[in-house]
């Protein structure tokens, strides 16, 4: 980068330069970030997190786990940097294909909860959790969310604790375990869902697999089982 550019870059607001990261994946963002703009990290509204630069090319077990320690200390970094700051937080994307356990990633819903997010969005491909985590019941008395996407191949458990009144919420769960009557706490905020998908579940005590969509906003309501 020449000097001409590098000044074009110092005479940008850091606010526009906020607003301009928010569109890269988290890495990248911090990455481009020269030492004198690593504070606007922060700041950054949109959070993309993907453990898929971490583990190519191909390599052993040990150096997996090893960058698999790599990535969720990254994103503790910048969760703990981000949590200095009163700043809005708009979404939060992790998608990891290899974790050494989900209930790492599931310790940053509540943090990023705090922060007032509106979009959350969790894949994980492969854990290695001994049992099945359960997903932090704060979610469900949040007041901020619009949108909510968790899918985990290994599964995880769901227990709503109270009953809850979401605002045009659009949820989607995949691959998970629940109680009947939590199942039908869940199914009761039905009406204030925007959109309501579930894929794959099983009840506690059962091994019977379903699926369900619900779409609350044309008053149509579609299940399917099997």
């Amino acid at each position: 980068m020449n000097s001409e550019k590098g000044d074009v870059i110092s005479d940008l607001p850091d606010a526009l330069i906020c607003y301009i990261l928010s569109f890269l994946p988290t890495k990248e963002a911090a990455s481009v970030l020269a030492k004198r703009w690593k504070h606007l990290l922060a700041f950054v509204p949109n959070l993309d997190f993907d453990d898929s630069s971490y583990f190519h090319p191909p390599m052993k077990w040990e150096k997996i786990r090893k960058n698999s320690s790599r990535f969720t200390c990254f994103v503790d970094s910048v969760l703990a940097l981000q949590a200095t700051t009163n700043a809005p937080l708009n979404r939060f994307h992790v998608k990891c294909r290899k974790v050494e356990d989900v209930y790492y990633v599931f310790d940053w819903i509540p943090k990023v909860l705090k922060r007032g997010v509106l979009d959350i969005d969790v894949y994980i491909s492969m854990g290695r959790s001994l049992y099945l985590c359960h997903l932090p019941s704060k979610i469900f008395v949040s007041k901020t969310l619009v949108r909510l996407k968790i899918k985990i191949m290994d599964g995880f458990y769901i227990k709503v604790k109270v009953m809850f009144v979401f605002r045009n919420l659009r949820l989607h769960l995949d691959n998970f375990v629940i109680k009947v009557i939590m199942f039908n706490k869940l199914l009761a905020g039905c009406n204030a869902f925007e959109e309501l998908v579930l894929h794959n579940w099983n009840w506690h005590s059962e091994d019977e697999p379903c699926s369900v969509t619900v779409s609350t906003p044309t008053n149509v309501q579609k299940f399917a089982r099997r």
